[in-house]
């Protein structure tokens, strides 16, 4: 599931106000169309009309792949700082399943890559990918040769 929404939020620099979509989760086998503006740099970036300044969204949002099987988080640094956020996960990051409504989430959503940086995820995202596809074309003498 992609979850999006329109808010009207007020540029940083000239107070301008305008409508802006806002992203917190996106899925790229629902919303397919928006993968390429997480590429291209646009996923929760409020880019000005009146002024041209761009600054980021600082919301947390999870980019999830379910045929390559990725999910990773982008929060705030900041929520380190709190109490509540620091009990979402267990000692080894791995999100607390007592916080989960259902236990039945596949491993690679309770154990989802956690940054704090949107160009880390960015990074982590293209990383993953690239992955999926080596293994995906490779030759068999290349998976056992380790190259």
């Amino acid at each position: 599931m992609s979850l999006e929404d329109t808010r009207k939020l007020d540029c940083p620099k000239c107070r301008h106000s305008q409508q802006v979509v806002v992203w917190r989760t996106l899925n790229v086998d629902v919303s397919p169309e928006a993968k390429k503006d997480f590429f291209d740099g646009k996923i929760n970036v409020f880019a000005c009309e009146r002024c041209g300044n761009q600054a980021q969204i600082d919301i947390p949002f999870m980019y999830h792949d379910m045929r390559r099987q990725v999910c990773s988080q982008y929060y705030p640094l900041e929520s380190i700082k709190d109490v509540n956020f620091l009990n979402r996960f267990n000692s080894n990051a791995a999100i607390n399943t007592a916080m989960l409504p259902d236990s039945n989430f596949p491993d690679y959503i309770r154990n989802q890559h956690v940054v704090f940086d949107m160009g880390e995820l960015l990074r982590y995202v293209m990383f993953r990918e690239r992955l999926f596809d080596h293994y995906a074309f490779a030759p068999p003498h290349s998976l056992l040769s380790g190259d």
